[in-house]
């Protein structure tokens, strides 16, 4: 029961950790969509970006939930089940959106600024969006507004849940499964050897 609980929790914190990768991705450009500002508003040229940190932010997660399913093809001391993905993607979800949502309730509740000669009113929706980051784009449609920064509330926070389960589920499985979709093990490509370690004979 012990290992159980505790090689979920290692799953469940892999899943956190891919999320956390993606949150560093999404904003490691933000500098150089800055000096863009002349040709394109700071809010599209993110959007676009953060959909091109999305699909990085899936390969990454699928291909770490994938060997864990292939680890799992072995006789360890602990259960294995088709659907241990998804309950690792959402234990994970839970925690990422109870850390969301405590950003939110700061921005809305506690955080404010004020000056005296300046209107200074994005600041509390970068806070909101910090952990949202790889998703900017999703907010940004359903947003559709001349701000310059999209609002994130409890509702639409809820993307990383359905998000995070499904790819980390089904990359479980298909490791699980012996099952490779984004590339086979024994291809000789460069791709190949980087995103797969070689099996010990």
């Amino acid at each position: 029961m012990k290992d159980n609980i505790k090689n979920h929790v290692k799953c469940s914190l892999k899943v956190i950790y891919c999320y956390v990768l993606g949150i560093m991705l999404s904003g490691i450009a933000y500098p150089v969509l800055l000096l863009l500002l002349a040709v394109c508003p700071i809010n599209k040229s993110l959007a676009v970006y953060s959909v091109f940190a999305t699909l990085i932010y899936t390969v990454v997660l699928y291909i770490s939930m994938h060997e864990i399913g292939e680890l799992d093809r072995k006789p360890y001391r602990w259960s294995v089940y088709k659907g241990k993905g998804f309950v690792c993607g959402a234990v994970a979800s839970v925690v990422i959106t109870l850390v969301g949502y405590g950003l939110i309730m700061v921005a809305d509740n506690i955080f404010s600024v004020q000056h005296p000669y300046f209107a200074i009113a994005n600041l509390n929706s970068y806070m909101k969006l910090i952990v949202y980051m790889p998703f900017f784009w999703f907010f940004e449609i359903i947003e559709n507004s001349a701000r310059l920064i999209p609002d994130v509330n409890v509702l639409s926070a809820l993307i990383i849940v359905p998000f995070n389960v499904l790819v980390s589920g089904i990359a479980y499985w298909t490791g699980l499964m012996n099952i490779n979709i984004i590339k086979n093990k024994e291809g000789t490509d460069i791709l190949s050897k980087i995103l797969y370690k070689k099996d010990d004979e």
